[in-house]
């Protein structure tokens, strides 16, 4: 009767122990990166693993709108999560003992045609990383979560976030495609042909 008891105790406690284990976060799910399933979401979309380094790789331009916003958005998903109930890049680190770095990837698809052995046009798509967010587990734990909502908001946010992570990097030809999308749409507006004047009263 004993050692059924003590099997019986064994098995829950194992059990148990699985329970908790597969509760734990991954990063993606503690910085709550995608809010739709995976069926929705872009084909590259989702967590890659390399030894202690994990990526979460989200579809995301930076070619149009506010740059600075969106960059301190890649921050405070980083380090405080996509939302309110959301833990952060400490709970992922928490999670997992052999997590040591953490890196949030915006990026873009570069689509390209060309014609297979056949002759049929085939469209290729390769993932292009825009911007760039990581941090370590050392730095993660150091950081006062409690203060970093205060932090990263701000016209100072941008500043801020480069000294509260260990990586900040935004490629090169972000800026390049901004400054050409601003030529063309202010060439445009020179351009446009204008209004007609309103027809006069019969």
């Amino acid at each position: 009767m004993l050692r059924a008891v003590g099997l019986f105790a064994l098995f829950a406690s194992v059990h148990a122990s699985g329970v908790r284990a597969e509760a734990q976060p991954t990063p993606a799910q503690a910085l709550d990166a995608f809010l739709t399933t995976p069926r929705y979401r872009d084909p590259d979309e989702g967590e890659r693993r390399d030894r202690d380094r994990a990526e979460v790789w989200h579809l995301e331009s930076l070619e149009r709108g506010d740059l600075d916003a969106k960059v301190c958005e890649g921050a405070r998903w980083l380090l405080t999560g996509r939302l309110k109930r959301s833990g952060g890049a400490r709970a992922a680190f928490e999670a997992d003992a052999g997590l040591r770095d953490l890196s949030l990837i915006f990026y873009k698809v570069k689509t390209r045609v060309s014609p297979d052995l056949r002759g049929r046009y085939v469209q290729s798509r390769t993932p292009t990383p825009v911007a760039r967010f990581t941090l370590s587990r050392e730095q993660a734990l150091a950081l006062n979560n409690d203060r970093l909502g205060e932090l990263l908001s701000g016209p100072g946010c941008v500043t801020q976030a480069r000294a509260l992570l260990n990586d900040l990097w935004i490629a090169d030809e972000v800026a390049a495609e901004r400054d050409a999308i601003a030529q063309l749409e202010r060439a445009r507006g020179v351009s446009a042909p204008p209004a007609p004047a309103p027809a006069p009263p019969p």
